[in-house]
């Protein structure tokens, strides 16, 4: 009898035991300490952002771009500190957001309208922010964790879309004693792509052609500029020299930077989708179109008016 009431009171005090630890879990305001990362991991992506206090605590924010969903990474870069919290604001409507491998616990969504989630210590009180998205980084105090790198991949989103928009970061236990907190609020700062350089194939986009190249008529695939309305932007480059590769693959990147440096209609990233190519040997001229296929061979252009809508000089092309 002795030995049954012993294994019954094992049992019950076991139960108790895995009671209190779950109601202990839930009252810190995290399930776990799933967003965090090992420090030293590398962060994905590059730095959107940074927060600094007056202590010497330097927070950077990292986004990557994804399929369908930007993975964010918040790291303590100079300083002590304890993450507990990030906030975010995502543009003017939160429809389609969420967030990948986050508690439910531990994730607050809605427009305008976050202002803390989770444990109460967890919050942008005092800010007079009001953010989209917010989640909590593992929990209350550095008695269970004491994180200072963490990430989750929000679905519904884009780099492009988060630039000049609001986020935040809580952390306590900051500084050396440990014994300060902070509510920090920044501003995403995306870097603009890199140049978006035509990949030809082993043969390139153009031929080399047979005499001089005098100007050349790069065809992009948007409407901003578009004055002759036919639905494209063609950017010429007119009165080029005689010195320079008569297969326009030698030069080509040099002529889509100036562009995309100068023409406020041609951003990064916009499509070139050809080039007309007009050459001679000085007594006649005949113009080519090539689509930025990998082909050489001449191709339809998708539009009979290839006017430009803007004409820069091959000097200010080639520096």
């Amino acid at each position: 009898m002795s030995s049954l009431i012993e294994q019954l009171l094992s049992q019950f005090l076991s139960a108790v035991h895995n009671a209190m630890a779950q109601l202990s879990v839930f009252a810190s305001g995290g399930a776990t300490d799933s967003l965090a990362q090992d420090p030293s991991t590398p962060p994905a992506g590059e730095v959107i952002g940074s927060v600094t206090d007056d202590h010497g605590l330097l927070v950077n924010v990292y986004g990557q771009q994804n399929d369908g969903s930007v993975t964010m990474t918040v790291k303590v870069m100079e300083g002590t500190a304890d993450l507990r919290g990030f906030f975010m604001d995502v543009g003017d409507s939160t429809a389609g957001v969420s967030a990948e491998d986050v508690a439910k616990q531990d994730l607050k969504i809605g427009d305008e309208s976050v202002t803390s989630v989770g444990a109460r210590d967890n919050n942008m009180n005092g800010t007079g922010e009001k953010f989209d998205v917010g989640v909590e980084i593992g929990t209350a105090g550095i008695g269970k964790d004491d994180i200072s790198q963490a990430s989750f991949t929000l679905d519904g989103v884009t780099l492009e879309q988060l630039d000049g928009l609001t986020f935040g970061v809580r952390a306590t236990s900051v500084g050396e004693d440990r014994s300060d907190a902070v509510k920090l609020v920044g501003m995403f700062d995306v870097p603009e792509p890199p140049p978006v350089e035509p990949t030809p194939s082993a043969e390139g986009n153009f031929p080399q052609l047979p005499n001089d190249i005098t100007s050349i008529v790069l065809l992009y695939n948007t409407t901003s500029g578009d004055v002759t309305g036919d639905g494209f932007y063609a950017a010429k480059v007119a009165d080029v020299s005689w010195v320079v590769e008569d297969d326009l693959d030698a030069w080509l990147v040099d002529a889509t930077n100036y562009v995309q440096a100068n023409d406020p209609n041609v951003p990064q990233g916009t499509e070139l989708l050809g080039v007309a190519i007009t050459h001679g040997d000085g007594t006649t001229t005949s113009t080519e179109y090539y689509a930025m296929d990998g082909n050489p061979g001449q191709d339809t252009a998708p539009t009979t008016d290839l006017t430009p809508d803007t004409t820069v000089a091959y000097d200010l092309v080639m520096g």
